[in-house]
């Protein structure tokens, strides 16, 4: 009889930076018990995820905690001591035939975190979990994706912004093309509104953007990847604008901070 297979599918990963003391819903994903015959179970003991980083460090010297929601239950890692977050169960998560079971993976910046990016993934042994059998465990089974894939998934770079307005302010990707588009990121502590400009570099006025504090974009905590600002190198008329290095000057009008940095379209 043939044994089921642990179908790992609807993989969503955090987009975006982060701030220092920041908590973030950093990926999640399904697994699903693919048991045709409906006899067999899959005990699942735990998850290990991998960690990359610039330089390499320790999960414990980025990560304040790390958990892990699987339903009604959460589970805290019991291991950041190396390059991994490494989960176990007390109790075995079960999965019966054909169960399907969402997990997310949260992660709690250090305020004090050293380095500047990292990433977080996963391979063959993302999960730990063996096939139940007449109430016995039988062999180990490994997640692998719906075309029968070995598990194998690397989030993007994740910059570490610090808490505040002016050094948390970015752009990505930079350099960019109009066909793609860029985002402006940046940290609000407080609601606020900000007026955003495009120079070139002799000054001229490129495209002019003003945000209000009661506009989603001026709401404060994060905006970065899809909450981000986005700006496809058009100017104020619309039209595309050669390639080339333009300055971006972000003010914050409701505190009274400004800071500018240097933005690159190409073609």
């Amino acid at each position: 009889e043939l044994y089921p297979k642990l179908i790992l599918s609807n993989i969503s990963g955090h987009s975006g930076s982060v701030v220092k003391g920041q908590s973030v819903d950093f990926v999640s994903f399904e697994l699903q018990n693919h048991d045709f015959g409906g006899n067999f179970a899959i005990d699942i003991s735990g998850l290990t995820f991998r960690l990359r980083s610039t330089p390499q460090v320790a999960a414990s010297e980025i990560f304040s905690f790390a958990s892990l929601v699987s339903d009604s239950r959460t589970l805290n890692a019991i291991d950041l001591s190396d390059s991994a977050i490494v989960f176990s169960t007390t109790d075995t998560i079960r999965m019966e035939a054909s169960a399907q079971v969402p997990f997310t993976l949260t992660l709690g910046i250090r305020p004090d975190v050293a380095i500047r990016d990292f990433s977080v993934g996963f391979g063959a042994n993302l999960v730990q979990a063996v096939i139940i059998e007449n109430g016995l465990a039988t062999e180990q089974v490994n997640a692998i994706s719906i075309h029968g894939e070995a598990a194998d998934w690397q989030g993007d770079p994740t910059m570490i912004l610090e808490p505040n307005f002016t050094a948390s302010l970015s752009s990505y990707p930079n350099p960019f093309s109009p066909q793609t588009g860029t985002t402006i990121g940046y940290y609000l502590p407080t609601a606020s509104d900000l007026e955003i400009r495009i120079f070139t570099l002799l000054g001229e006025l490129v495209w002019t953007k003003t945000i209000s504090s009661a506009e989603p974009l001026g709401t404060a905590g994060l905006h970065t990847g899809s909450n981000a600002l986005s700006w496809n190198a058009t100017n104020d008329l619309g039209r595309e604008i050669r390639s080339g290095v333009y300055i971006c000057l972000v003010r914050n009008l409701t505190s009274g901070e400004e800071a500018k940095f240097k933005i690159a379209v190409v073609k």
